[in-house]
């Protein structure tokens, strides 16, 4: 189940579980697997207050890491006026902290998605979108100090 699905169910506590197994080198060695849990409260119809934690167990050049997040989010979603473009957005707190490291990372996640239904199939509906994810890092450490990641249809 991801956060936009959670959003149409009529309970206030929400769950989630996010599992990702993560390849490099074409595919054919181990790099990541990420849990990530989670437990929310749905304000309304737009906005949900998420607690979560992440394990992140990871092969850094052939040595195995293991990192635990603690994170506070909140996302939202809104129609933009009458047109069909939907626009959703998370913001994320994470408290990180790399085993083998005493310093706990602070780092702010600000992910923002406008998508547009553009036709139905017979399974869904036919989509475009546009995402980007900043990072921005709020204490020293051993993370990049800002990045952004961006998704979009080629």
């Amino acid at each position: 189940i991801d956060e936009q699905d959670l959003r149409i169910l009529d309970k206030p506590i929400q769950y989630s579980m996010e599992v990702h197994y993560r390849l490099k080198n074409d595919m054919s060695d181990f790099h990541q697997m990420l849990l990530r849990p989670m437990l929310g409260y749905k304000l309304d119809n737009t906005t949900t207050l998420w607690l979560g934690y992440a394990y992140i167990g990871m092969d850094r050049n052939g040595s195995y890491a293991n990192e635990h997040r603690l994170f506070q989010m909140v996302t939202y979603s809104a129609k933009l006026g009458k047109s069909p473009i939907m626009f959703v957005g998370n913001t994320r707190l994470e408290q990180r902290q790399l085993e083998n490291f005493d310093e706990i990372n602070l780092r702010v996640r600000q992910m923002v998605r406008f998508s547009a239904d553009l036709f139905k199939i017979p399974k869904g509906t036919f989509a475009i979108f546009f995402q980007d994810e900043i990072f921005l890092r709020l204490n020293s450490g051993y993370l990049p100090k800002k990045c952004s990641r961006v998704y979009a249809p080629p």
